[in-house]
């Protein structure tokens, strides 16, 4: 009996994991829907310096609210505030196997689609001025202070 509560629990888990629309975190895709979800805060401008001639072509980045989507196709406006990017050409296989943009759990920009890069803001952060991300080489980050980080380029988030 105990076998099949958990068969049956496991398959709703997966089931309910699977459902489009059942409180996904938002990412708008691109400022138009931002502004449409209501989530928008400003648009931001994009430099990037990266070794190795590698350029990120920006087609759109702004701010916005953190928000889910309900079962239902509701926005529901959370706390926080993210950094969404959109490249013109997707965003190389390399990401996250070899380069990343961040050195810590703050500040780190995860892929989001094949155009899409994302960041969540920590909450005391203030964007009156520009943030500027460090793009380091391997494929994994370390909170430690001392860990040793090859640093080959910058991301800098602009106010506009």
């Amino acid at each position: 009996m105990t076998k099949i509560w958990m068969f049956i629990m496991l398959g709703f888990s997966f089931y309910s994991c699977s459902v489009p629309g059942v409180s996904h975190t938002g990412f708008s895709t691109n400022i138009e829907e931002s502004l449409k979800n209501d989530v928008f805060i400003s648009e931001t401008a994009i430099q990037s310096n990266v070794l190795d001639s590698m350029e990120l072509v920006v087609k759109e980045s702004w701010i916005e609210n953190t928000y889910l989507y309900t079962a239902d196709y509701d926005v529901v406006i959370g706390g926080g505030r993210q950094i969404c990017i959109i490249l013109e050409d997707s965003l190389p296989w390399t990401y996250n196997k070899t380069w990343l943009i961040g050195v810590n759990n703050n500040l780190y920009f995860h892929r989001n689609g094949y155009y899409g890069l994302i960041c969540e803001l920590p909450y005391d952060m203030k964007f009156d001025k520009p943030i500027e991300v460090d793009i380091q080489l391997g494929a994994s980050m370390s909170n430690q202070a001392n860990a040793k980080k090859e640093i080959i380029g910058k991301l800098k988030v602009l106010p506009k």
